[in-house]
C-alpha cells in the first residue's frame, strides 16, 4: 500500500526535472563548423584537380572529334581535306578549321586555359582517309598550370593511315 501512495509523488517529482532541449549549443555548433572547415580544406584541392582533368579530357575529345570529322569528309567527298589553325603557324590554341578545295566547311573553337601546338602547320587527309605527310603528326595540349612532373599533358598522334589517338605525357 505504501508504494501505491508514493507512486504519484514520484511521477510528479520526475516531471518537474524533465528539461526540453531545442537547437544546438554553441559548443556543438563550433565543433560542426570546425569539422566542415577541415573537410573542405581536404576536398577542395582534390576537386579542382578533378575539374582540371575533366577539362583536359573534354578538350582532347573535341580535337579528336574534329580530326575524325575531317577524315570522314575526305571519304564522303572523295577529295583531300585540310585541317589547319585559324592563325598561321603551328599554334592551334586560337582554333582551327576544316577546308575542302579552298572552302572552309567547319570551324572549331580555340582551347581555353591551355595551349595546343602541332608538329605541322596543316594536316592534309587524302581522299582515302590517310595522311599526306612524311611521318606521324602530333598535337600537344598543355594546360597553363602544368606543374613539373604531373601527367597533365595530352599528346594526340595522327598516324600515316589517318587514325588518331591520345596519350598522356609529363609536364616539363
Amino acid at each position: 500500500m505504501r508504494e501505491a501512495q508514493s507512486s504519484p509523488n514520484r511521477i510528479k517529482f520526475r516531471l518537474m526535472n524533465i528539461q526540453i532541449h531545442r537547437g544546438f549549443t554553441i559548443i556543438e555548433l563550433m565543433i560542426a563548423v570546425s569539422l566542415l572547415g577541415v573537410m573542405l580544406t581536404i576536398a577542395v584541392p582534390s576537386f579542382s584537380s578533378v575539374l582540371k582533368q575533366n577539362r583536359l579530357a573534354s578538350q582532347t575529345n573535341s580535337i579528336l572529334s574534329s580530326l575524325n570529322y575531317a577524315r570522314g569528309q575526305t571519304i564522303n567527298q572523295n577529295q583531300n581535306v585540310i585541317v589547319q589553325p585559324i592563325t598561321a603557324g603551328t599554334n592551334w590554341s586560337g582554333g582551327w578549321k576544316v577546308r575542302v578545295n579552298g572552302t572552309d566547311i567547319q570551324f572549331f573553337e580555340g582551347i581555353t586555359n591551355a595551349s595546343l601546338a602541332s608538329s605541322a602547320a596543316t594536316i592534309t587527309y587524302q581522299s582515302d582517309g590517310s595522311l599526306s605527310a612524311v611521318g606521324n603528326i602530333t598535337l600537344t595540349l598543355t594546360p597553363n598550370d602544368c606543374p613539373t612532373g604531373d601527367n597533365d599533358v595530352r599528346v594526340i598522334t595522327i598516324t600515316l593511315s589517318g587514325q588518331s589517338s591520345s596519350a598522356t605525357a609529363v609536364c616539363t
